[in-house]
């Protein structure tokens, strides 16, 4: 048993998989709000295309995530499009990024197992609460939105996310600004 005589003081978690669990919900809503958009537009998108593009801006992000390169919504959406066989009008192009950002926040999400009860013990004990998160392409005011909707939000001193302090983990500078 390891004894601590200073006790702790504060915690950080990360957002993803361990706070909210990801899904892939969203990429189905995402393909079928894409599909309709574009069908409406008079083009003929295939599954196949879809998959393609979404795949392709899905690497854009992670090549400049592992950059350190912070990355917003409209880039991925950008790079997507660009991969589509057809070029789109700025009316289309900005459906669909609507849409992209809508099917994430119209994904149910839910807590993981025990967050909450840990939260509020970490709370009774004094224990600072810090959120650390890599933002993507739900912009983090929509994470915490989400934290508020899901009742813990309360129980977080701070939150650190990347759109905010403009690196990714495991940068420096996103874990002492958290310390601060």
């Amino acid at each position: 048993m390891i004894r601590n005589s200073t006790p702790i003081t504060a915690i950080t978690y990360d957002y993803w998989n361990t706070l909210i669990g990801e899904t892939t919900d969203s990429l189905t809503r995402r393909k079928t709000l894409w599909t309709e958009i574009l069908l409406d537009a008079g083009y003929e998108v295939s599954e196949e295309n879809l998959d393609t593009a979404f795949t392709k801006g899905w690497k854009f992000f992670d090549q400049r995530w592992r950059e350190n390169t912070q990355t917003h919504l409209e880039d991925v959406v950008s790079t997507a499009i660009e991969d589509l066989p057809f070029a789109v009008s700025p009316l289309v192009h900005s459906l669909l990024r609507d849409a992209y950002l809508e099917a994430s926040q119209k994904t149910p999400r839910k807590l993981l197992p025990e967050v909450e009860e840990t939260f509020g013990r970490l709370k009774e004990k004094r224990v600072l609460v810090g959120v650390i998160c890599d933002v993507g392409t739900i912009p983090s005011s929509v994470l915490e939105q989400w934290l508020e909707d899901l009742g813990v939000h309360e129980f977080i001193d701070y939150l650190g996310f990347s759109d905010h302090i403009n690196v990714y983990k495991p940068h420096p500078r996103i874990f002492e600004q958290t310390l601060k």
